[in-house]
């Protein structure tokens, strides 16, 4: 507890030099002048003293001829002297902290698990109409009031739980899959081709199929009806019976690929000199308050970074440099193996936005050869896929084919 006191008054370590150290010692004892942490190291003496008790050794010093240096200062009315000095520093972290505070405690995003028919965009808008907001306090999230709310909006979950983890607002779900929809929302549709190819599986779960596995079928085509075949008409009479199509289609594509490069090239040549500057940037806004613009022949050679302690703040702005750099544009000539590895890229970065829209099992039949100007790639692609599209049966379709105006369902929808 003494040594909290001390710190708090805050002490000195000094050097006591000189033949008089023993009688330095002994006046301070009789002036009642506290001394601790004594230590002796050849013709030095060290010791601690209060910073009061300092001011009242130099008489002392003059009559036991020594002398005395302070070596070292402790406590906290020095420790404040040095943070006065940074004060600057210590806005800026007091300012940090704040603002770590209060981005912890506001919701920055929202993630989405366990929807399958409900589309994350449709969430999103519900939250942002009902209850949320970005930037909204944690603890003025109604987390039942949004379940209940969500629950009546979409009548396909089954079940739902709201969380809060971090800065991020959690929404868990379950849906009915598979289960019949009720007479209110039903609607009865069939389902068309989206792209041109040949059916490689067709699984009906609801509605009369109207192509076979091996079929060419053109974007528009149907696949599956919403109204039962003829056969089915027979065994439930004349009124015919309308449903919403359902199955598993897979569909092989077929498309063309060309990608050419030409040999000549502009090619920017930066200057070694740099331009380096700071900016508060936000990697949401996309904004930044300090930069100055580049000029024509300037490029931004790195925009910013975000830090790996702010990677789970989604929202948090951060200081970054900007490192900026004049060129100037020369036509070079590029070799063979330089077009051949472009090409490539291309392909590659082709093939992963087919990949993007959930095509499978892509096979590549492409050659490179020389074109008039460069080197070109071309061939095709064959890729599966599952997408299709349902539309609803009109009303009048629906009506014609119940008067009986066509003799058979495949007229009524053809017509």
């Amino acid at each position: 507890m003494e040594s909290f006191f001390r710190y708090m008054r805050g002490f000195l370590r000094i050097r006591i030099t000189g033949s008089g150290a023993i009688r330095f010692m002994n006046l301070c004892t009789a002036k009642n002048i506290s001394i601790w942490d004594l230590e002796e190291d050849c013709d030095y003496v060290y010791l601690n003293i209060s910073l009061a008790d300092f001011r009242r050794i130099r008489k002392i010093v003059r009559k036991s001829k020594v002398k005395a240096a302070v070596i070292k200062r402790n406590g906290l009315p020095f420790l404040l002297k040095d943070l006065y000095k940074r004060r600057m520093f210590i806005l800026f972290l007091l300012f940090f902290v704040l603002l770590m505070h209060y981005q912890r405690t506001h919701l920055w995003s929202v993630s989405v698990e366990g929807n399958t028919t409900i589309t994350y965009d449709r969430i999103m808008d519900f939250l942002l109409d009902t209850y949320y907001e970005p930037g909204m306090k944690i603890q003025g999230f109604p987390k039942n009031e949004a379940e209940k709310s969500m629950r009546n909006a979409f009548p396909e979950i089954s079940w739902i739980c709201i969380s809060t983890e971090g800065t991020v607002l959690n929404v868990s779900l379950i849906e009915n899959i598979g289960e019949s929809p009720s007479e209110d929302n039903f609607i009865p549709s069939s389902v068309y081709a989206v792209e041109d190819g040949i059916v490689k599986r067709l699984l009906v779960g609801s509605g009369t199929p109207m192509v076979k596995v091996g079929d060419e079928v053109k974007k528009g085509d149907l696949l599956i009806s919403g109204i039962v075949g003829e056969d089915n008409l027979k065994a439930y009479g004349k009124s015919p019976i309308f449903t919403e199509a359902k199955g598993d289609y897979i569909c092989e594509i077929t498309v063309p690929y060309y990608n050419e490069i030409k040999r000549e090239e502009m090619t920017r040549f930066y200057d070694e000199k740099r331009k380096t500057t700071f900016g508060l940037l936000n990697e949401n806004l996309n904004t930044a308050f300090f930069n100055k613009t580049k000029k024509e022949n300037e490029t931004i050679l790195k925009i910013y970074h975000k830090p790996a302690f702010f990677q789970y703040y989604d929202y948090f702005p951060f200081f970054v440099k900007t490192i900026k750099s004049s060129f100037i544009q020369k036509k070079v000539s590029l070799t063979d193996e330089e077009l051949d590895l472009r090409l490539y890229e291309n392909l590659a970065v082709f093939i992963r936005s087919l990949e993007e829209k959930g095509v499978q099992n892509i096979q590549k039949n492409v050659k490179i050869t020389n074109s008039n100007n460069g080197r070109c790639m071309y061939g095709e692609l064959i890729y599966e896929s599952s997408a299709s599209e349902s539309i609803p049966i009109e009303l009048q379709i629906r009506t014609e084919i119940e008067n009986g105006q066509y003799d058979s369902v495949e007229d009524g929808i053809n017509d």
